[in-house]
Order: structure tokens, then sequence, then C-alpha cells
């Protein structure tokens, strides 16, 4: 399960909202700068975007279509990647912004109302408690 994660840490870095420029110095030595060429090579290197084959079970991922600190384009990308090797992908994106999505024992409940059993996620071996 991916929830609203970064696919592409450049353009995560690179899109951070205004809010976060402050902690920018921070943030360019705890994950890298993509200003500097070795931090780039790093980054790129790191980022799941480029290896999607390494996923190697079906995924679910879900995303916030007004997140601003991971933009939806993150996850639209990676769902891309994903399904252009043939992995199995269920992509949820919520009209929230809110990165917390509350969990029960065998369902995910969106502020939308949807209801997602787990058991839809075909060979993904979730198990629930």
């Amino acid at each position: 399960m991916d929830f609203f994660g970064p696919s592409n840490l450049i353009t995560f870095m690179e899109t951070v909202p205004p809010y976060w420029r402050p902690l920018m110095a921070m943030m360019n030595i705890r994950v890298g700068n993509p200003d500097d060429e070795a931090d780039r090579a790093m980054l790129e290197e790191y980022s799941p975007l480029n290896h999607p084959e390494n996923i190697t079970m079906p995924i679910f991922i879900v995303q916030g279509e007004n997140d601003p600190r991971v933009v939806k384009a993150e996850s639209d990308q990676m769902v891309q990647a994903l399904r252009a090797i043939g992995t199995e992908v269920l992509y949820v994106s919520t009209a929230t912004r809110a990165t917390v999505l509350p969990m029960k024992r065998t369902a995910l409940t969106f502020p939308e109302g949807w209801r997602i059993p787990l058991s839809e996620c075909s060979r993904c071996g979730v198990r629930t408690l």
C-alpha cells in the first residue's frame, strides 16, 4: 500500500508547498538538494519511479487530489509506470487533501464514503487482525 508517497524525489523536492520553503535548507541536507549534481544523481537513483520492476506484487495506491505536500502527479506517474509493465494497481484518488485516512479491520473508509474491501486486491497477501 502506498498512501500519498512521493515517487520521484526530484519532483517531490521541486513541488513542496510554499509554507515548507523555510525548511528547504534542512530538507536539502536530510533528503538531498536537487540543485547539487551529486545529490540529484542520488535522488534519481533512490526514486521509486525509476525502479517500478522492484514492485513485484499488486499495489494499492491512495492519493489526495488536493494534497499540497505530495502532489497528485507523484502518484499518477507511479501508477502509469507500474501499469506500463503490467503490475496490478488499485488506484484511489480522493477529493480530500488529508494524508491520514481512518483504517478499519477489513476495509478502508474514505471521507467520500467509499468502502474498499482489502480482499479486492487479489494476490496482495493482506491479512486482517
